[in-house]
């Protein structure tokens, strides 16, 4: 995730940091998505510590349970 910050003070990050800790807080609310997904702990972010202004890039590290398919071409041997 990304956020473009013409700001001469370069804090720009603190906007990168400010929507990864939003999208966390999400995912901590809502850990199923679509009664299919389920978020598996624990979540890492992380953020570019090297100056790249006026671009300032942060990300979140996830995991994800998803459902296994049932396979079709043995079901006749059941």
């Amino acid at each position: 995730m990304g956020v473009f910050d013409r700001s001469e003070d370069n804090q720009g990050y603190t906007d990168a940091l400010t929507v990864i800790q939003k999208v966390y807080e999400s995912l901590i609310r809502n850990p199923i998505i679509k009664d299919q997904f389920q978020l598996v702990y624990p979540i890492r972010a992380t953020y570019q510590e090297e100056d790249s202004a006026p671009y300032y890039f942060a990300g979140l590290e996830t995991n994800w349970e998803v459902p296994i398919p049932l396979r079709e071409d043995v079901e006749h041997l059941i």
